[in-house]
């Protein structure tokens, strides 16, 4: 987010006082956003894919989906025996974001 001076000839005393409030009150309603996300999460069971169901339901190649993971587009998780699992829920989210759906 950009911080925009204030340029009025009234307000010069004051800075950015006005747009900084303004960025700190979009900072807040992102994080309550992303807390009742939380919440809502927590309370529904976690389902986990692995990258060949991903490329299926999403469409795409190996080679592409390992470049969106790096990118941080898709989060993943690794097992012990170094599979890739990516949340559902995340998955879904990326494919209609991909896709433009």
């Amino acid at each position: 987010m950009r911080v925009i001076p204030n340029k009025t000839r009234t307000n010069a005393h004051r800075g950015n006082e006005g747009a900084i409030l303004f960025a700190l009150h979009q900072l807040y309603r992102q994080l309550h956003g992303m807390r009742t996300k939380e919440e809502t999460a927590d309370s529904v069971e976690a389902v986990w894919w692995d990258a060949v169901r991903v490329q299926d339901y999403v469409g795409l190649s190996e080679r592409s989906l390992y470049r969106y993971q790096h990118k941080g587009m898709l989060g993943t998780v690794r097992k012990d025996n170094g599979k890739r699992l990516f949340l559902a829920s995340a998955v879904e989210h990326f494919k209609r974001a991909y896709w433009n759906l």
